[in-house]
């Protein structure tokens, strides 16, 4: 419907290194975006009234029109996602300029991937824009902005779901309210949301349109404060045509590019229409192909011919209301079979696929019976199939399954499988091995000897080895536990003085005070010194 209206118009943008599919997701987005009609009428809220008088205006700036004050450039051309990169270059301004949140929880990953590289003297504001012009991996745009907390925000526009409202309007009473029905003051309103209009009935809308009747999608909030009171106004996306996309450089927001690139891009426009020799009619499709639709073309030639490019000869058409031949075409080589590949094509036939080779007394494939050089399993081995495997080539044994290749082996006994004689030892080392001795048990595996041992501990030799650790030797206290003869020694360590002296004389401790030796009083009676 599209071409019928405007003809075929191409748009060239220059968009430096960037892959493919990163110009294929670009073209994506706004194709979604300029598919239907939008509207363009502004909404409103205001509170309070005054009268006239002097007035001041200030105007704002926000935090997002300082990445202009920066240059980069990079000559990497890995491709990385888009989402990633914007991430990466506000972390490199803030390296700079701390001026934004290091927050990129806010950050949606868009899931397209573009090249790293930068033309040199580009601006941080203009190169965000050109990476998140490729919108998502859905097609679809994304808006971005610095809001609350010098935070940026990268998300899906609202556009991508309309039927998800975010704010009712009225025109009745001049308030804006949300989904629960609460007036939304005027400095609270938020762009990239979708707005409905309450005091109209609209019949249920087509799923395709973003803007309808009574609803419609808002790319920028206003807020003003004057005498008279403060308001808000819900702005439209502003959307160019077609036709005013296809006439200027493209540029604006609504594409995503900047003004600086807009000055190396140019627009191609052109409708659609049949150039023809206007001497001998021929025509020219510059290259091109003629698509029917799914339909067909009736060509009268006046019982000409129609000459095929390259000097491939003619093919002569039926005179004017003739019996309706059917023209063919194709190539192959002379003396082969030919087939057809499709309705009116042929090209040569394979021998072995779509025919027998000489001397073969097999059906060829394509016939409905099967193949000579399929992988085939058979017992023994067939001189005419061409890629069997026999079972006879094999020893005998249990069979094992290769995946994915489906070829057949004989399993190795304790490699794929247990073999039954030794089946009997895995049992015994596995109950040897969860068995776990406790208190009064004792348990002696014999691997060899196949056997298992489990006795019970003596209580006597129990208590002796539990007195053993109980006891502590202390200061001048020494202890010897002979655990085979079942005795626990207690001996002094300490207590006896050192030194020498005679009979009857008092003693005194020498000097150090480590022996004792005699002093000048000697006794020589009872009592008497």
């Amino acid at each position: 419907a599209s071409i019928a209206r405007y003809g075929t118009k191409m748009r060239a943008i220059n968009f430096s290194t960037s892959t493919a599919t990163a110009a294929a997701a670009r073209a994506a987005v706004v194709l979604s975006q300029t598919a239907w009609p939008r509207s363009k009428q502004a909404g409103g809220a205001e509170t309070g009234a005054g009268g006239g008088g002097a007035s001041i205006t200030l105007q704002f700036r926000g935090w997002w029109h300082t990445l202009d004050w920066l240059l980069l450039s990079s000559s990497s051309t890995t491709t990385t996602q888009t989402s990633a990169q914007v991430a990466t270059l506000l972390a490199a301004y803030n390296s700079t300029n701390a001026f934004f949140s290091t927050l990129t929880a806010k950050i949606t990953a868009t899931g397209v991937s573009d090249t790293e590289y930068v033309e040199s003297e580009t601006t941080y504001a203009e190169q965000i824009p050109k990476l998140l012009a490729s919108g998502n991996s859905s097609s679809q745009r994304v808006v971005f902005g610095v809001y609350e907390t010098r935070a940026l925000t990268v998300e899906p526009w609202a556009g991508a779901t309309p039927s998800t409202i975010t704010y009712y309007e009225s025109d009745r009473d001049q308030v804006i309210r949300d989904a629960y029905g609460n007036i939304v003051e005027p400095w609270s309103l938020r762009p990239n949301a979708m707005a409905q209009l309450v005091d109209l009935v609209e019949p249920t809308p087509a799923s395709g349109p973003i803007d309808t009747l009574t609803r419609r999608y808002i790319k920028r909030v206003t807020c003003r404060i004057s005498r008279s009171g403060v308001s808000g106004t819900l702005e439209p996306d502003d959307v160019d045509t077609l036709e005013e996309l296809l006439t200027r450089p493209a540029g604006g927001t609504a594409t995503g590019t900047s003004d600086r690139q807009n000055k190396v891009e140019r627009t191609i426009a052109r409708p659609a229409r049949t150039r023809f020799s206007p001497t001998n009619g021929r025509v020219d499709l510059g290259g091109g192909s003629i698509d029917t639709g799914g339909g067909t073309i009736d060509l009268d030639s006046g019982g000409g011919t129609i000459t095929l490019p390259g000097g491939g000869g003619t093919v002569t058409l039926p005179p004017p209301g003739g019996g309706g031949a059917t023209l063919l075409d194709g190539s192959g080589t002379a003396g082969q079979l030919a087939k057809w590949s499709d309705a009116d094509t042929l090209t040569n036939a394979t021998a072995g696929t779509d025919y027998a080779t000489a001397g073969h007394t097999h059906t060829p494939g394509g016939t409905g019976l099967a193949p000579i050089g399929a992988k085939y399993i058979v017992q023994q081995a067939d001189s005419d199939l061409t890629n069997e495997q026999a079972l006879g080539a094999l020893s005998t044994g249990i069979l094992k399954n290769t995946t994915t290749t489906g070829v057949l082996s004989i399993a190795v006994a304790g490699t794929d499988y247990v073999a039954p004689s030794a089946l009997d030892e895995l049992i015994d080392d596995r109950v040897g091995a969860l068995l776990v001795a406790g208190n009064l048990i004792t348990l002696t595996y014999n691997d060899a000897g196949n056997a298992l041992t489990i006795a019970v501990s003596s209580l006597n030799e129990t208590i002796d080895d539990r007195v053993a650790a109980l006891l502590v030797a202390g200061t001048g206290i020494s202890l010897s536990y002979n655990d085979a003869g079942n005795a626990l020694t207690i001996s002094s360590t300490g207590g006896t003085v050192g030194g020498s002296g005679t009979a009857g004389r008092l003693m005194q401790w020498a000097s150090g005070g480590a022996d004792a030796e005699n002093s000048t009083l000697a006794k020589t009676g009872a009592g008497v010194l």
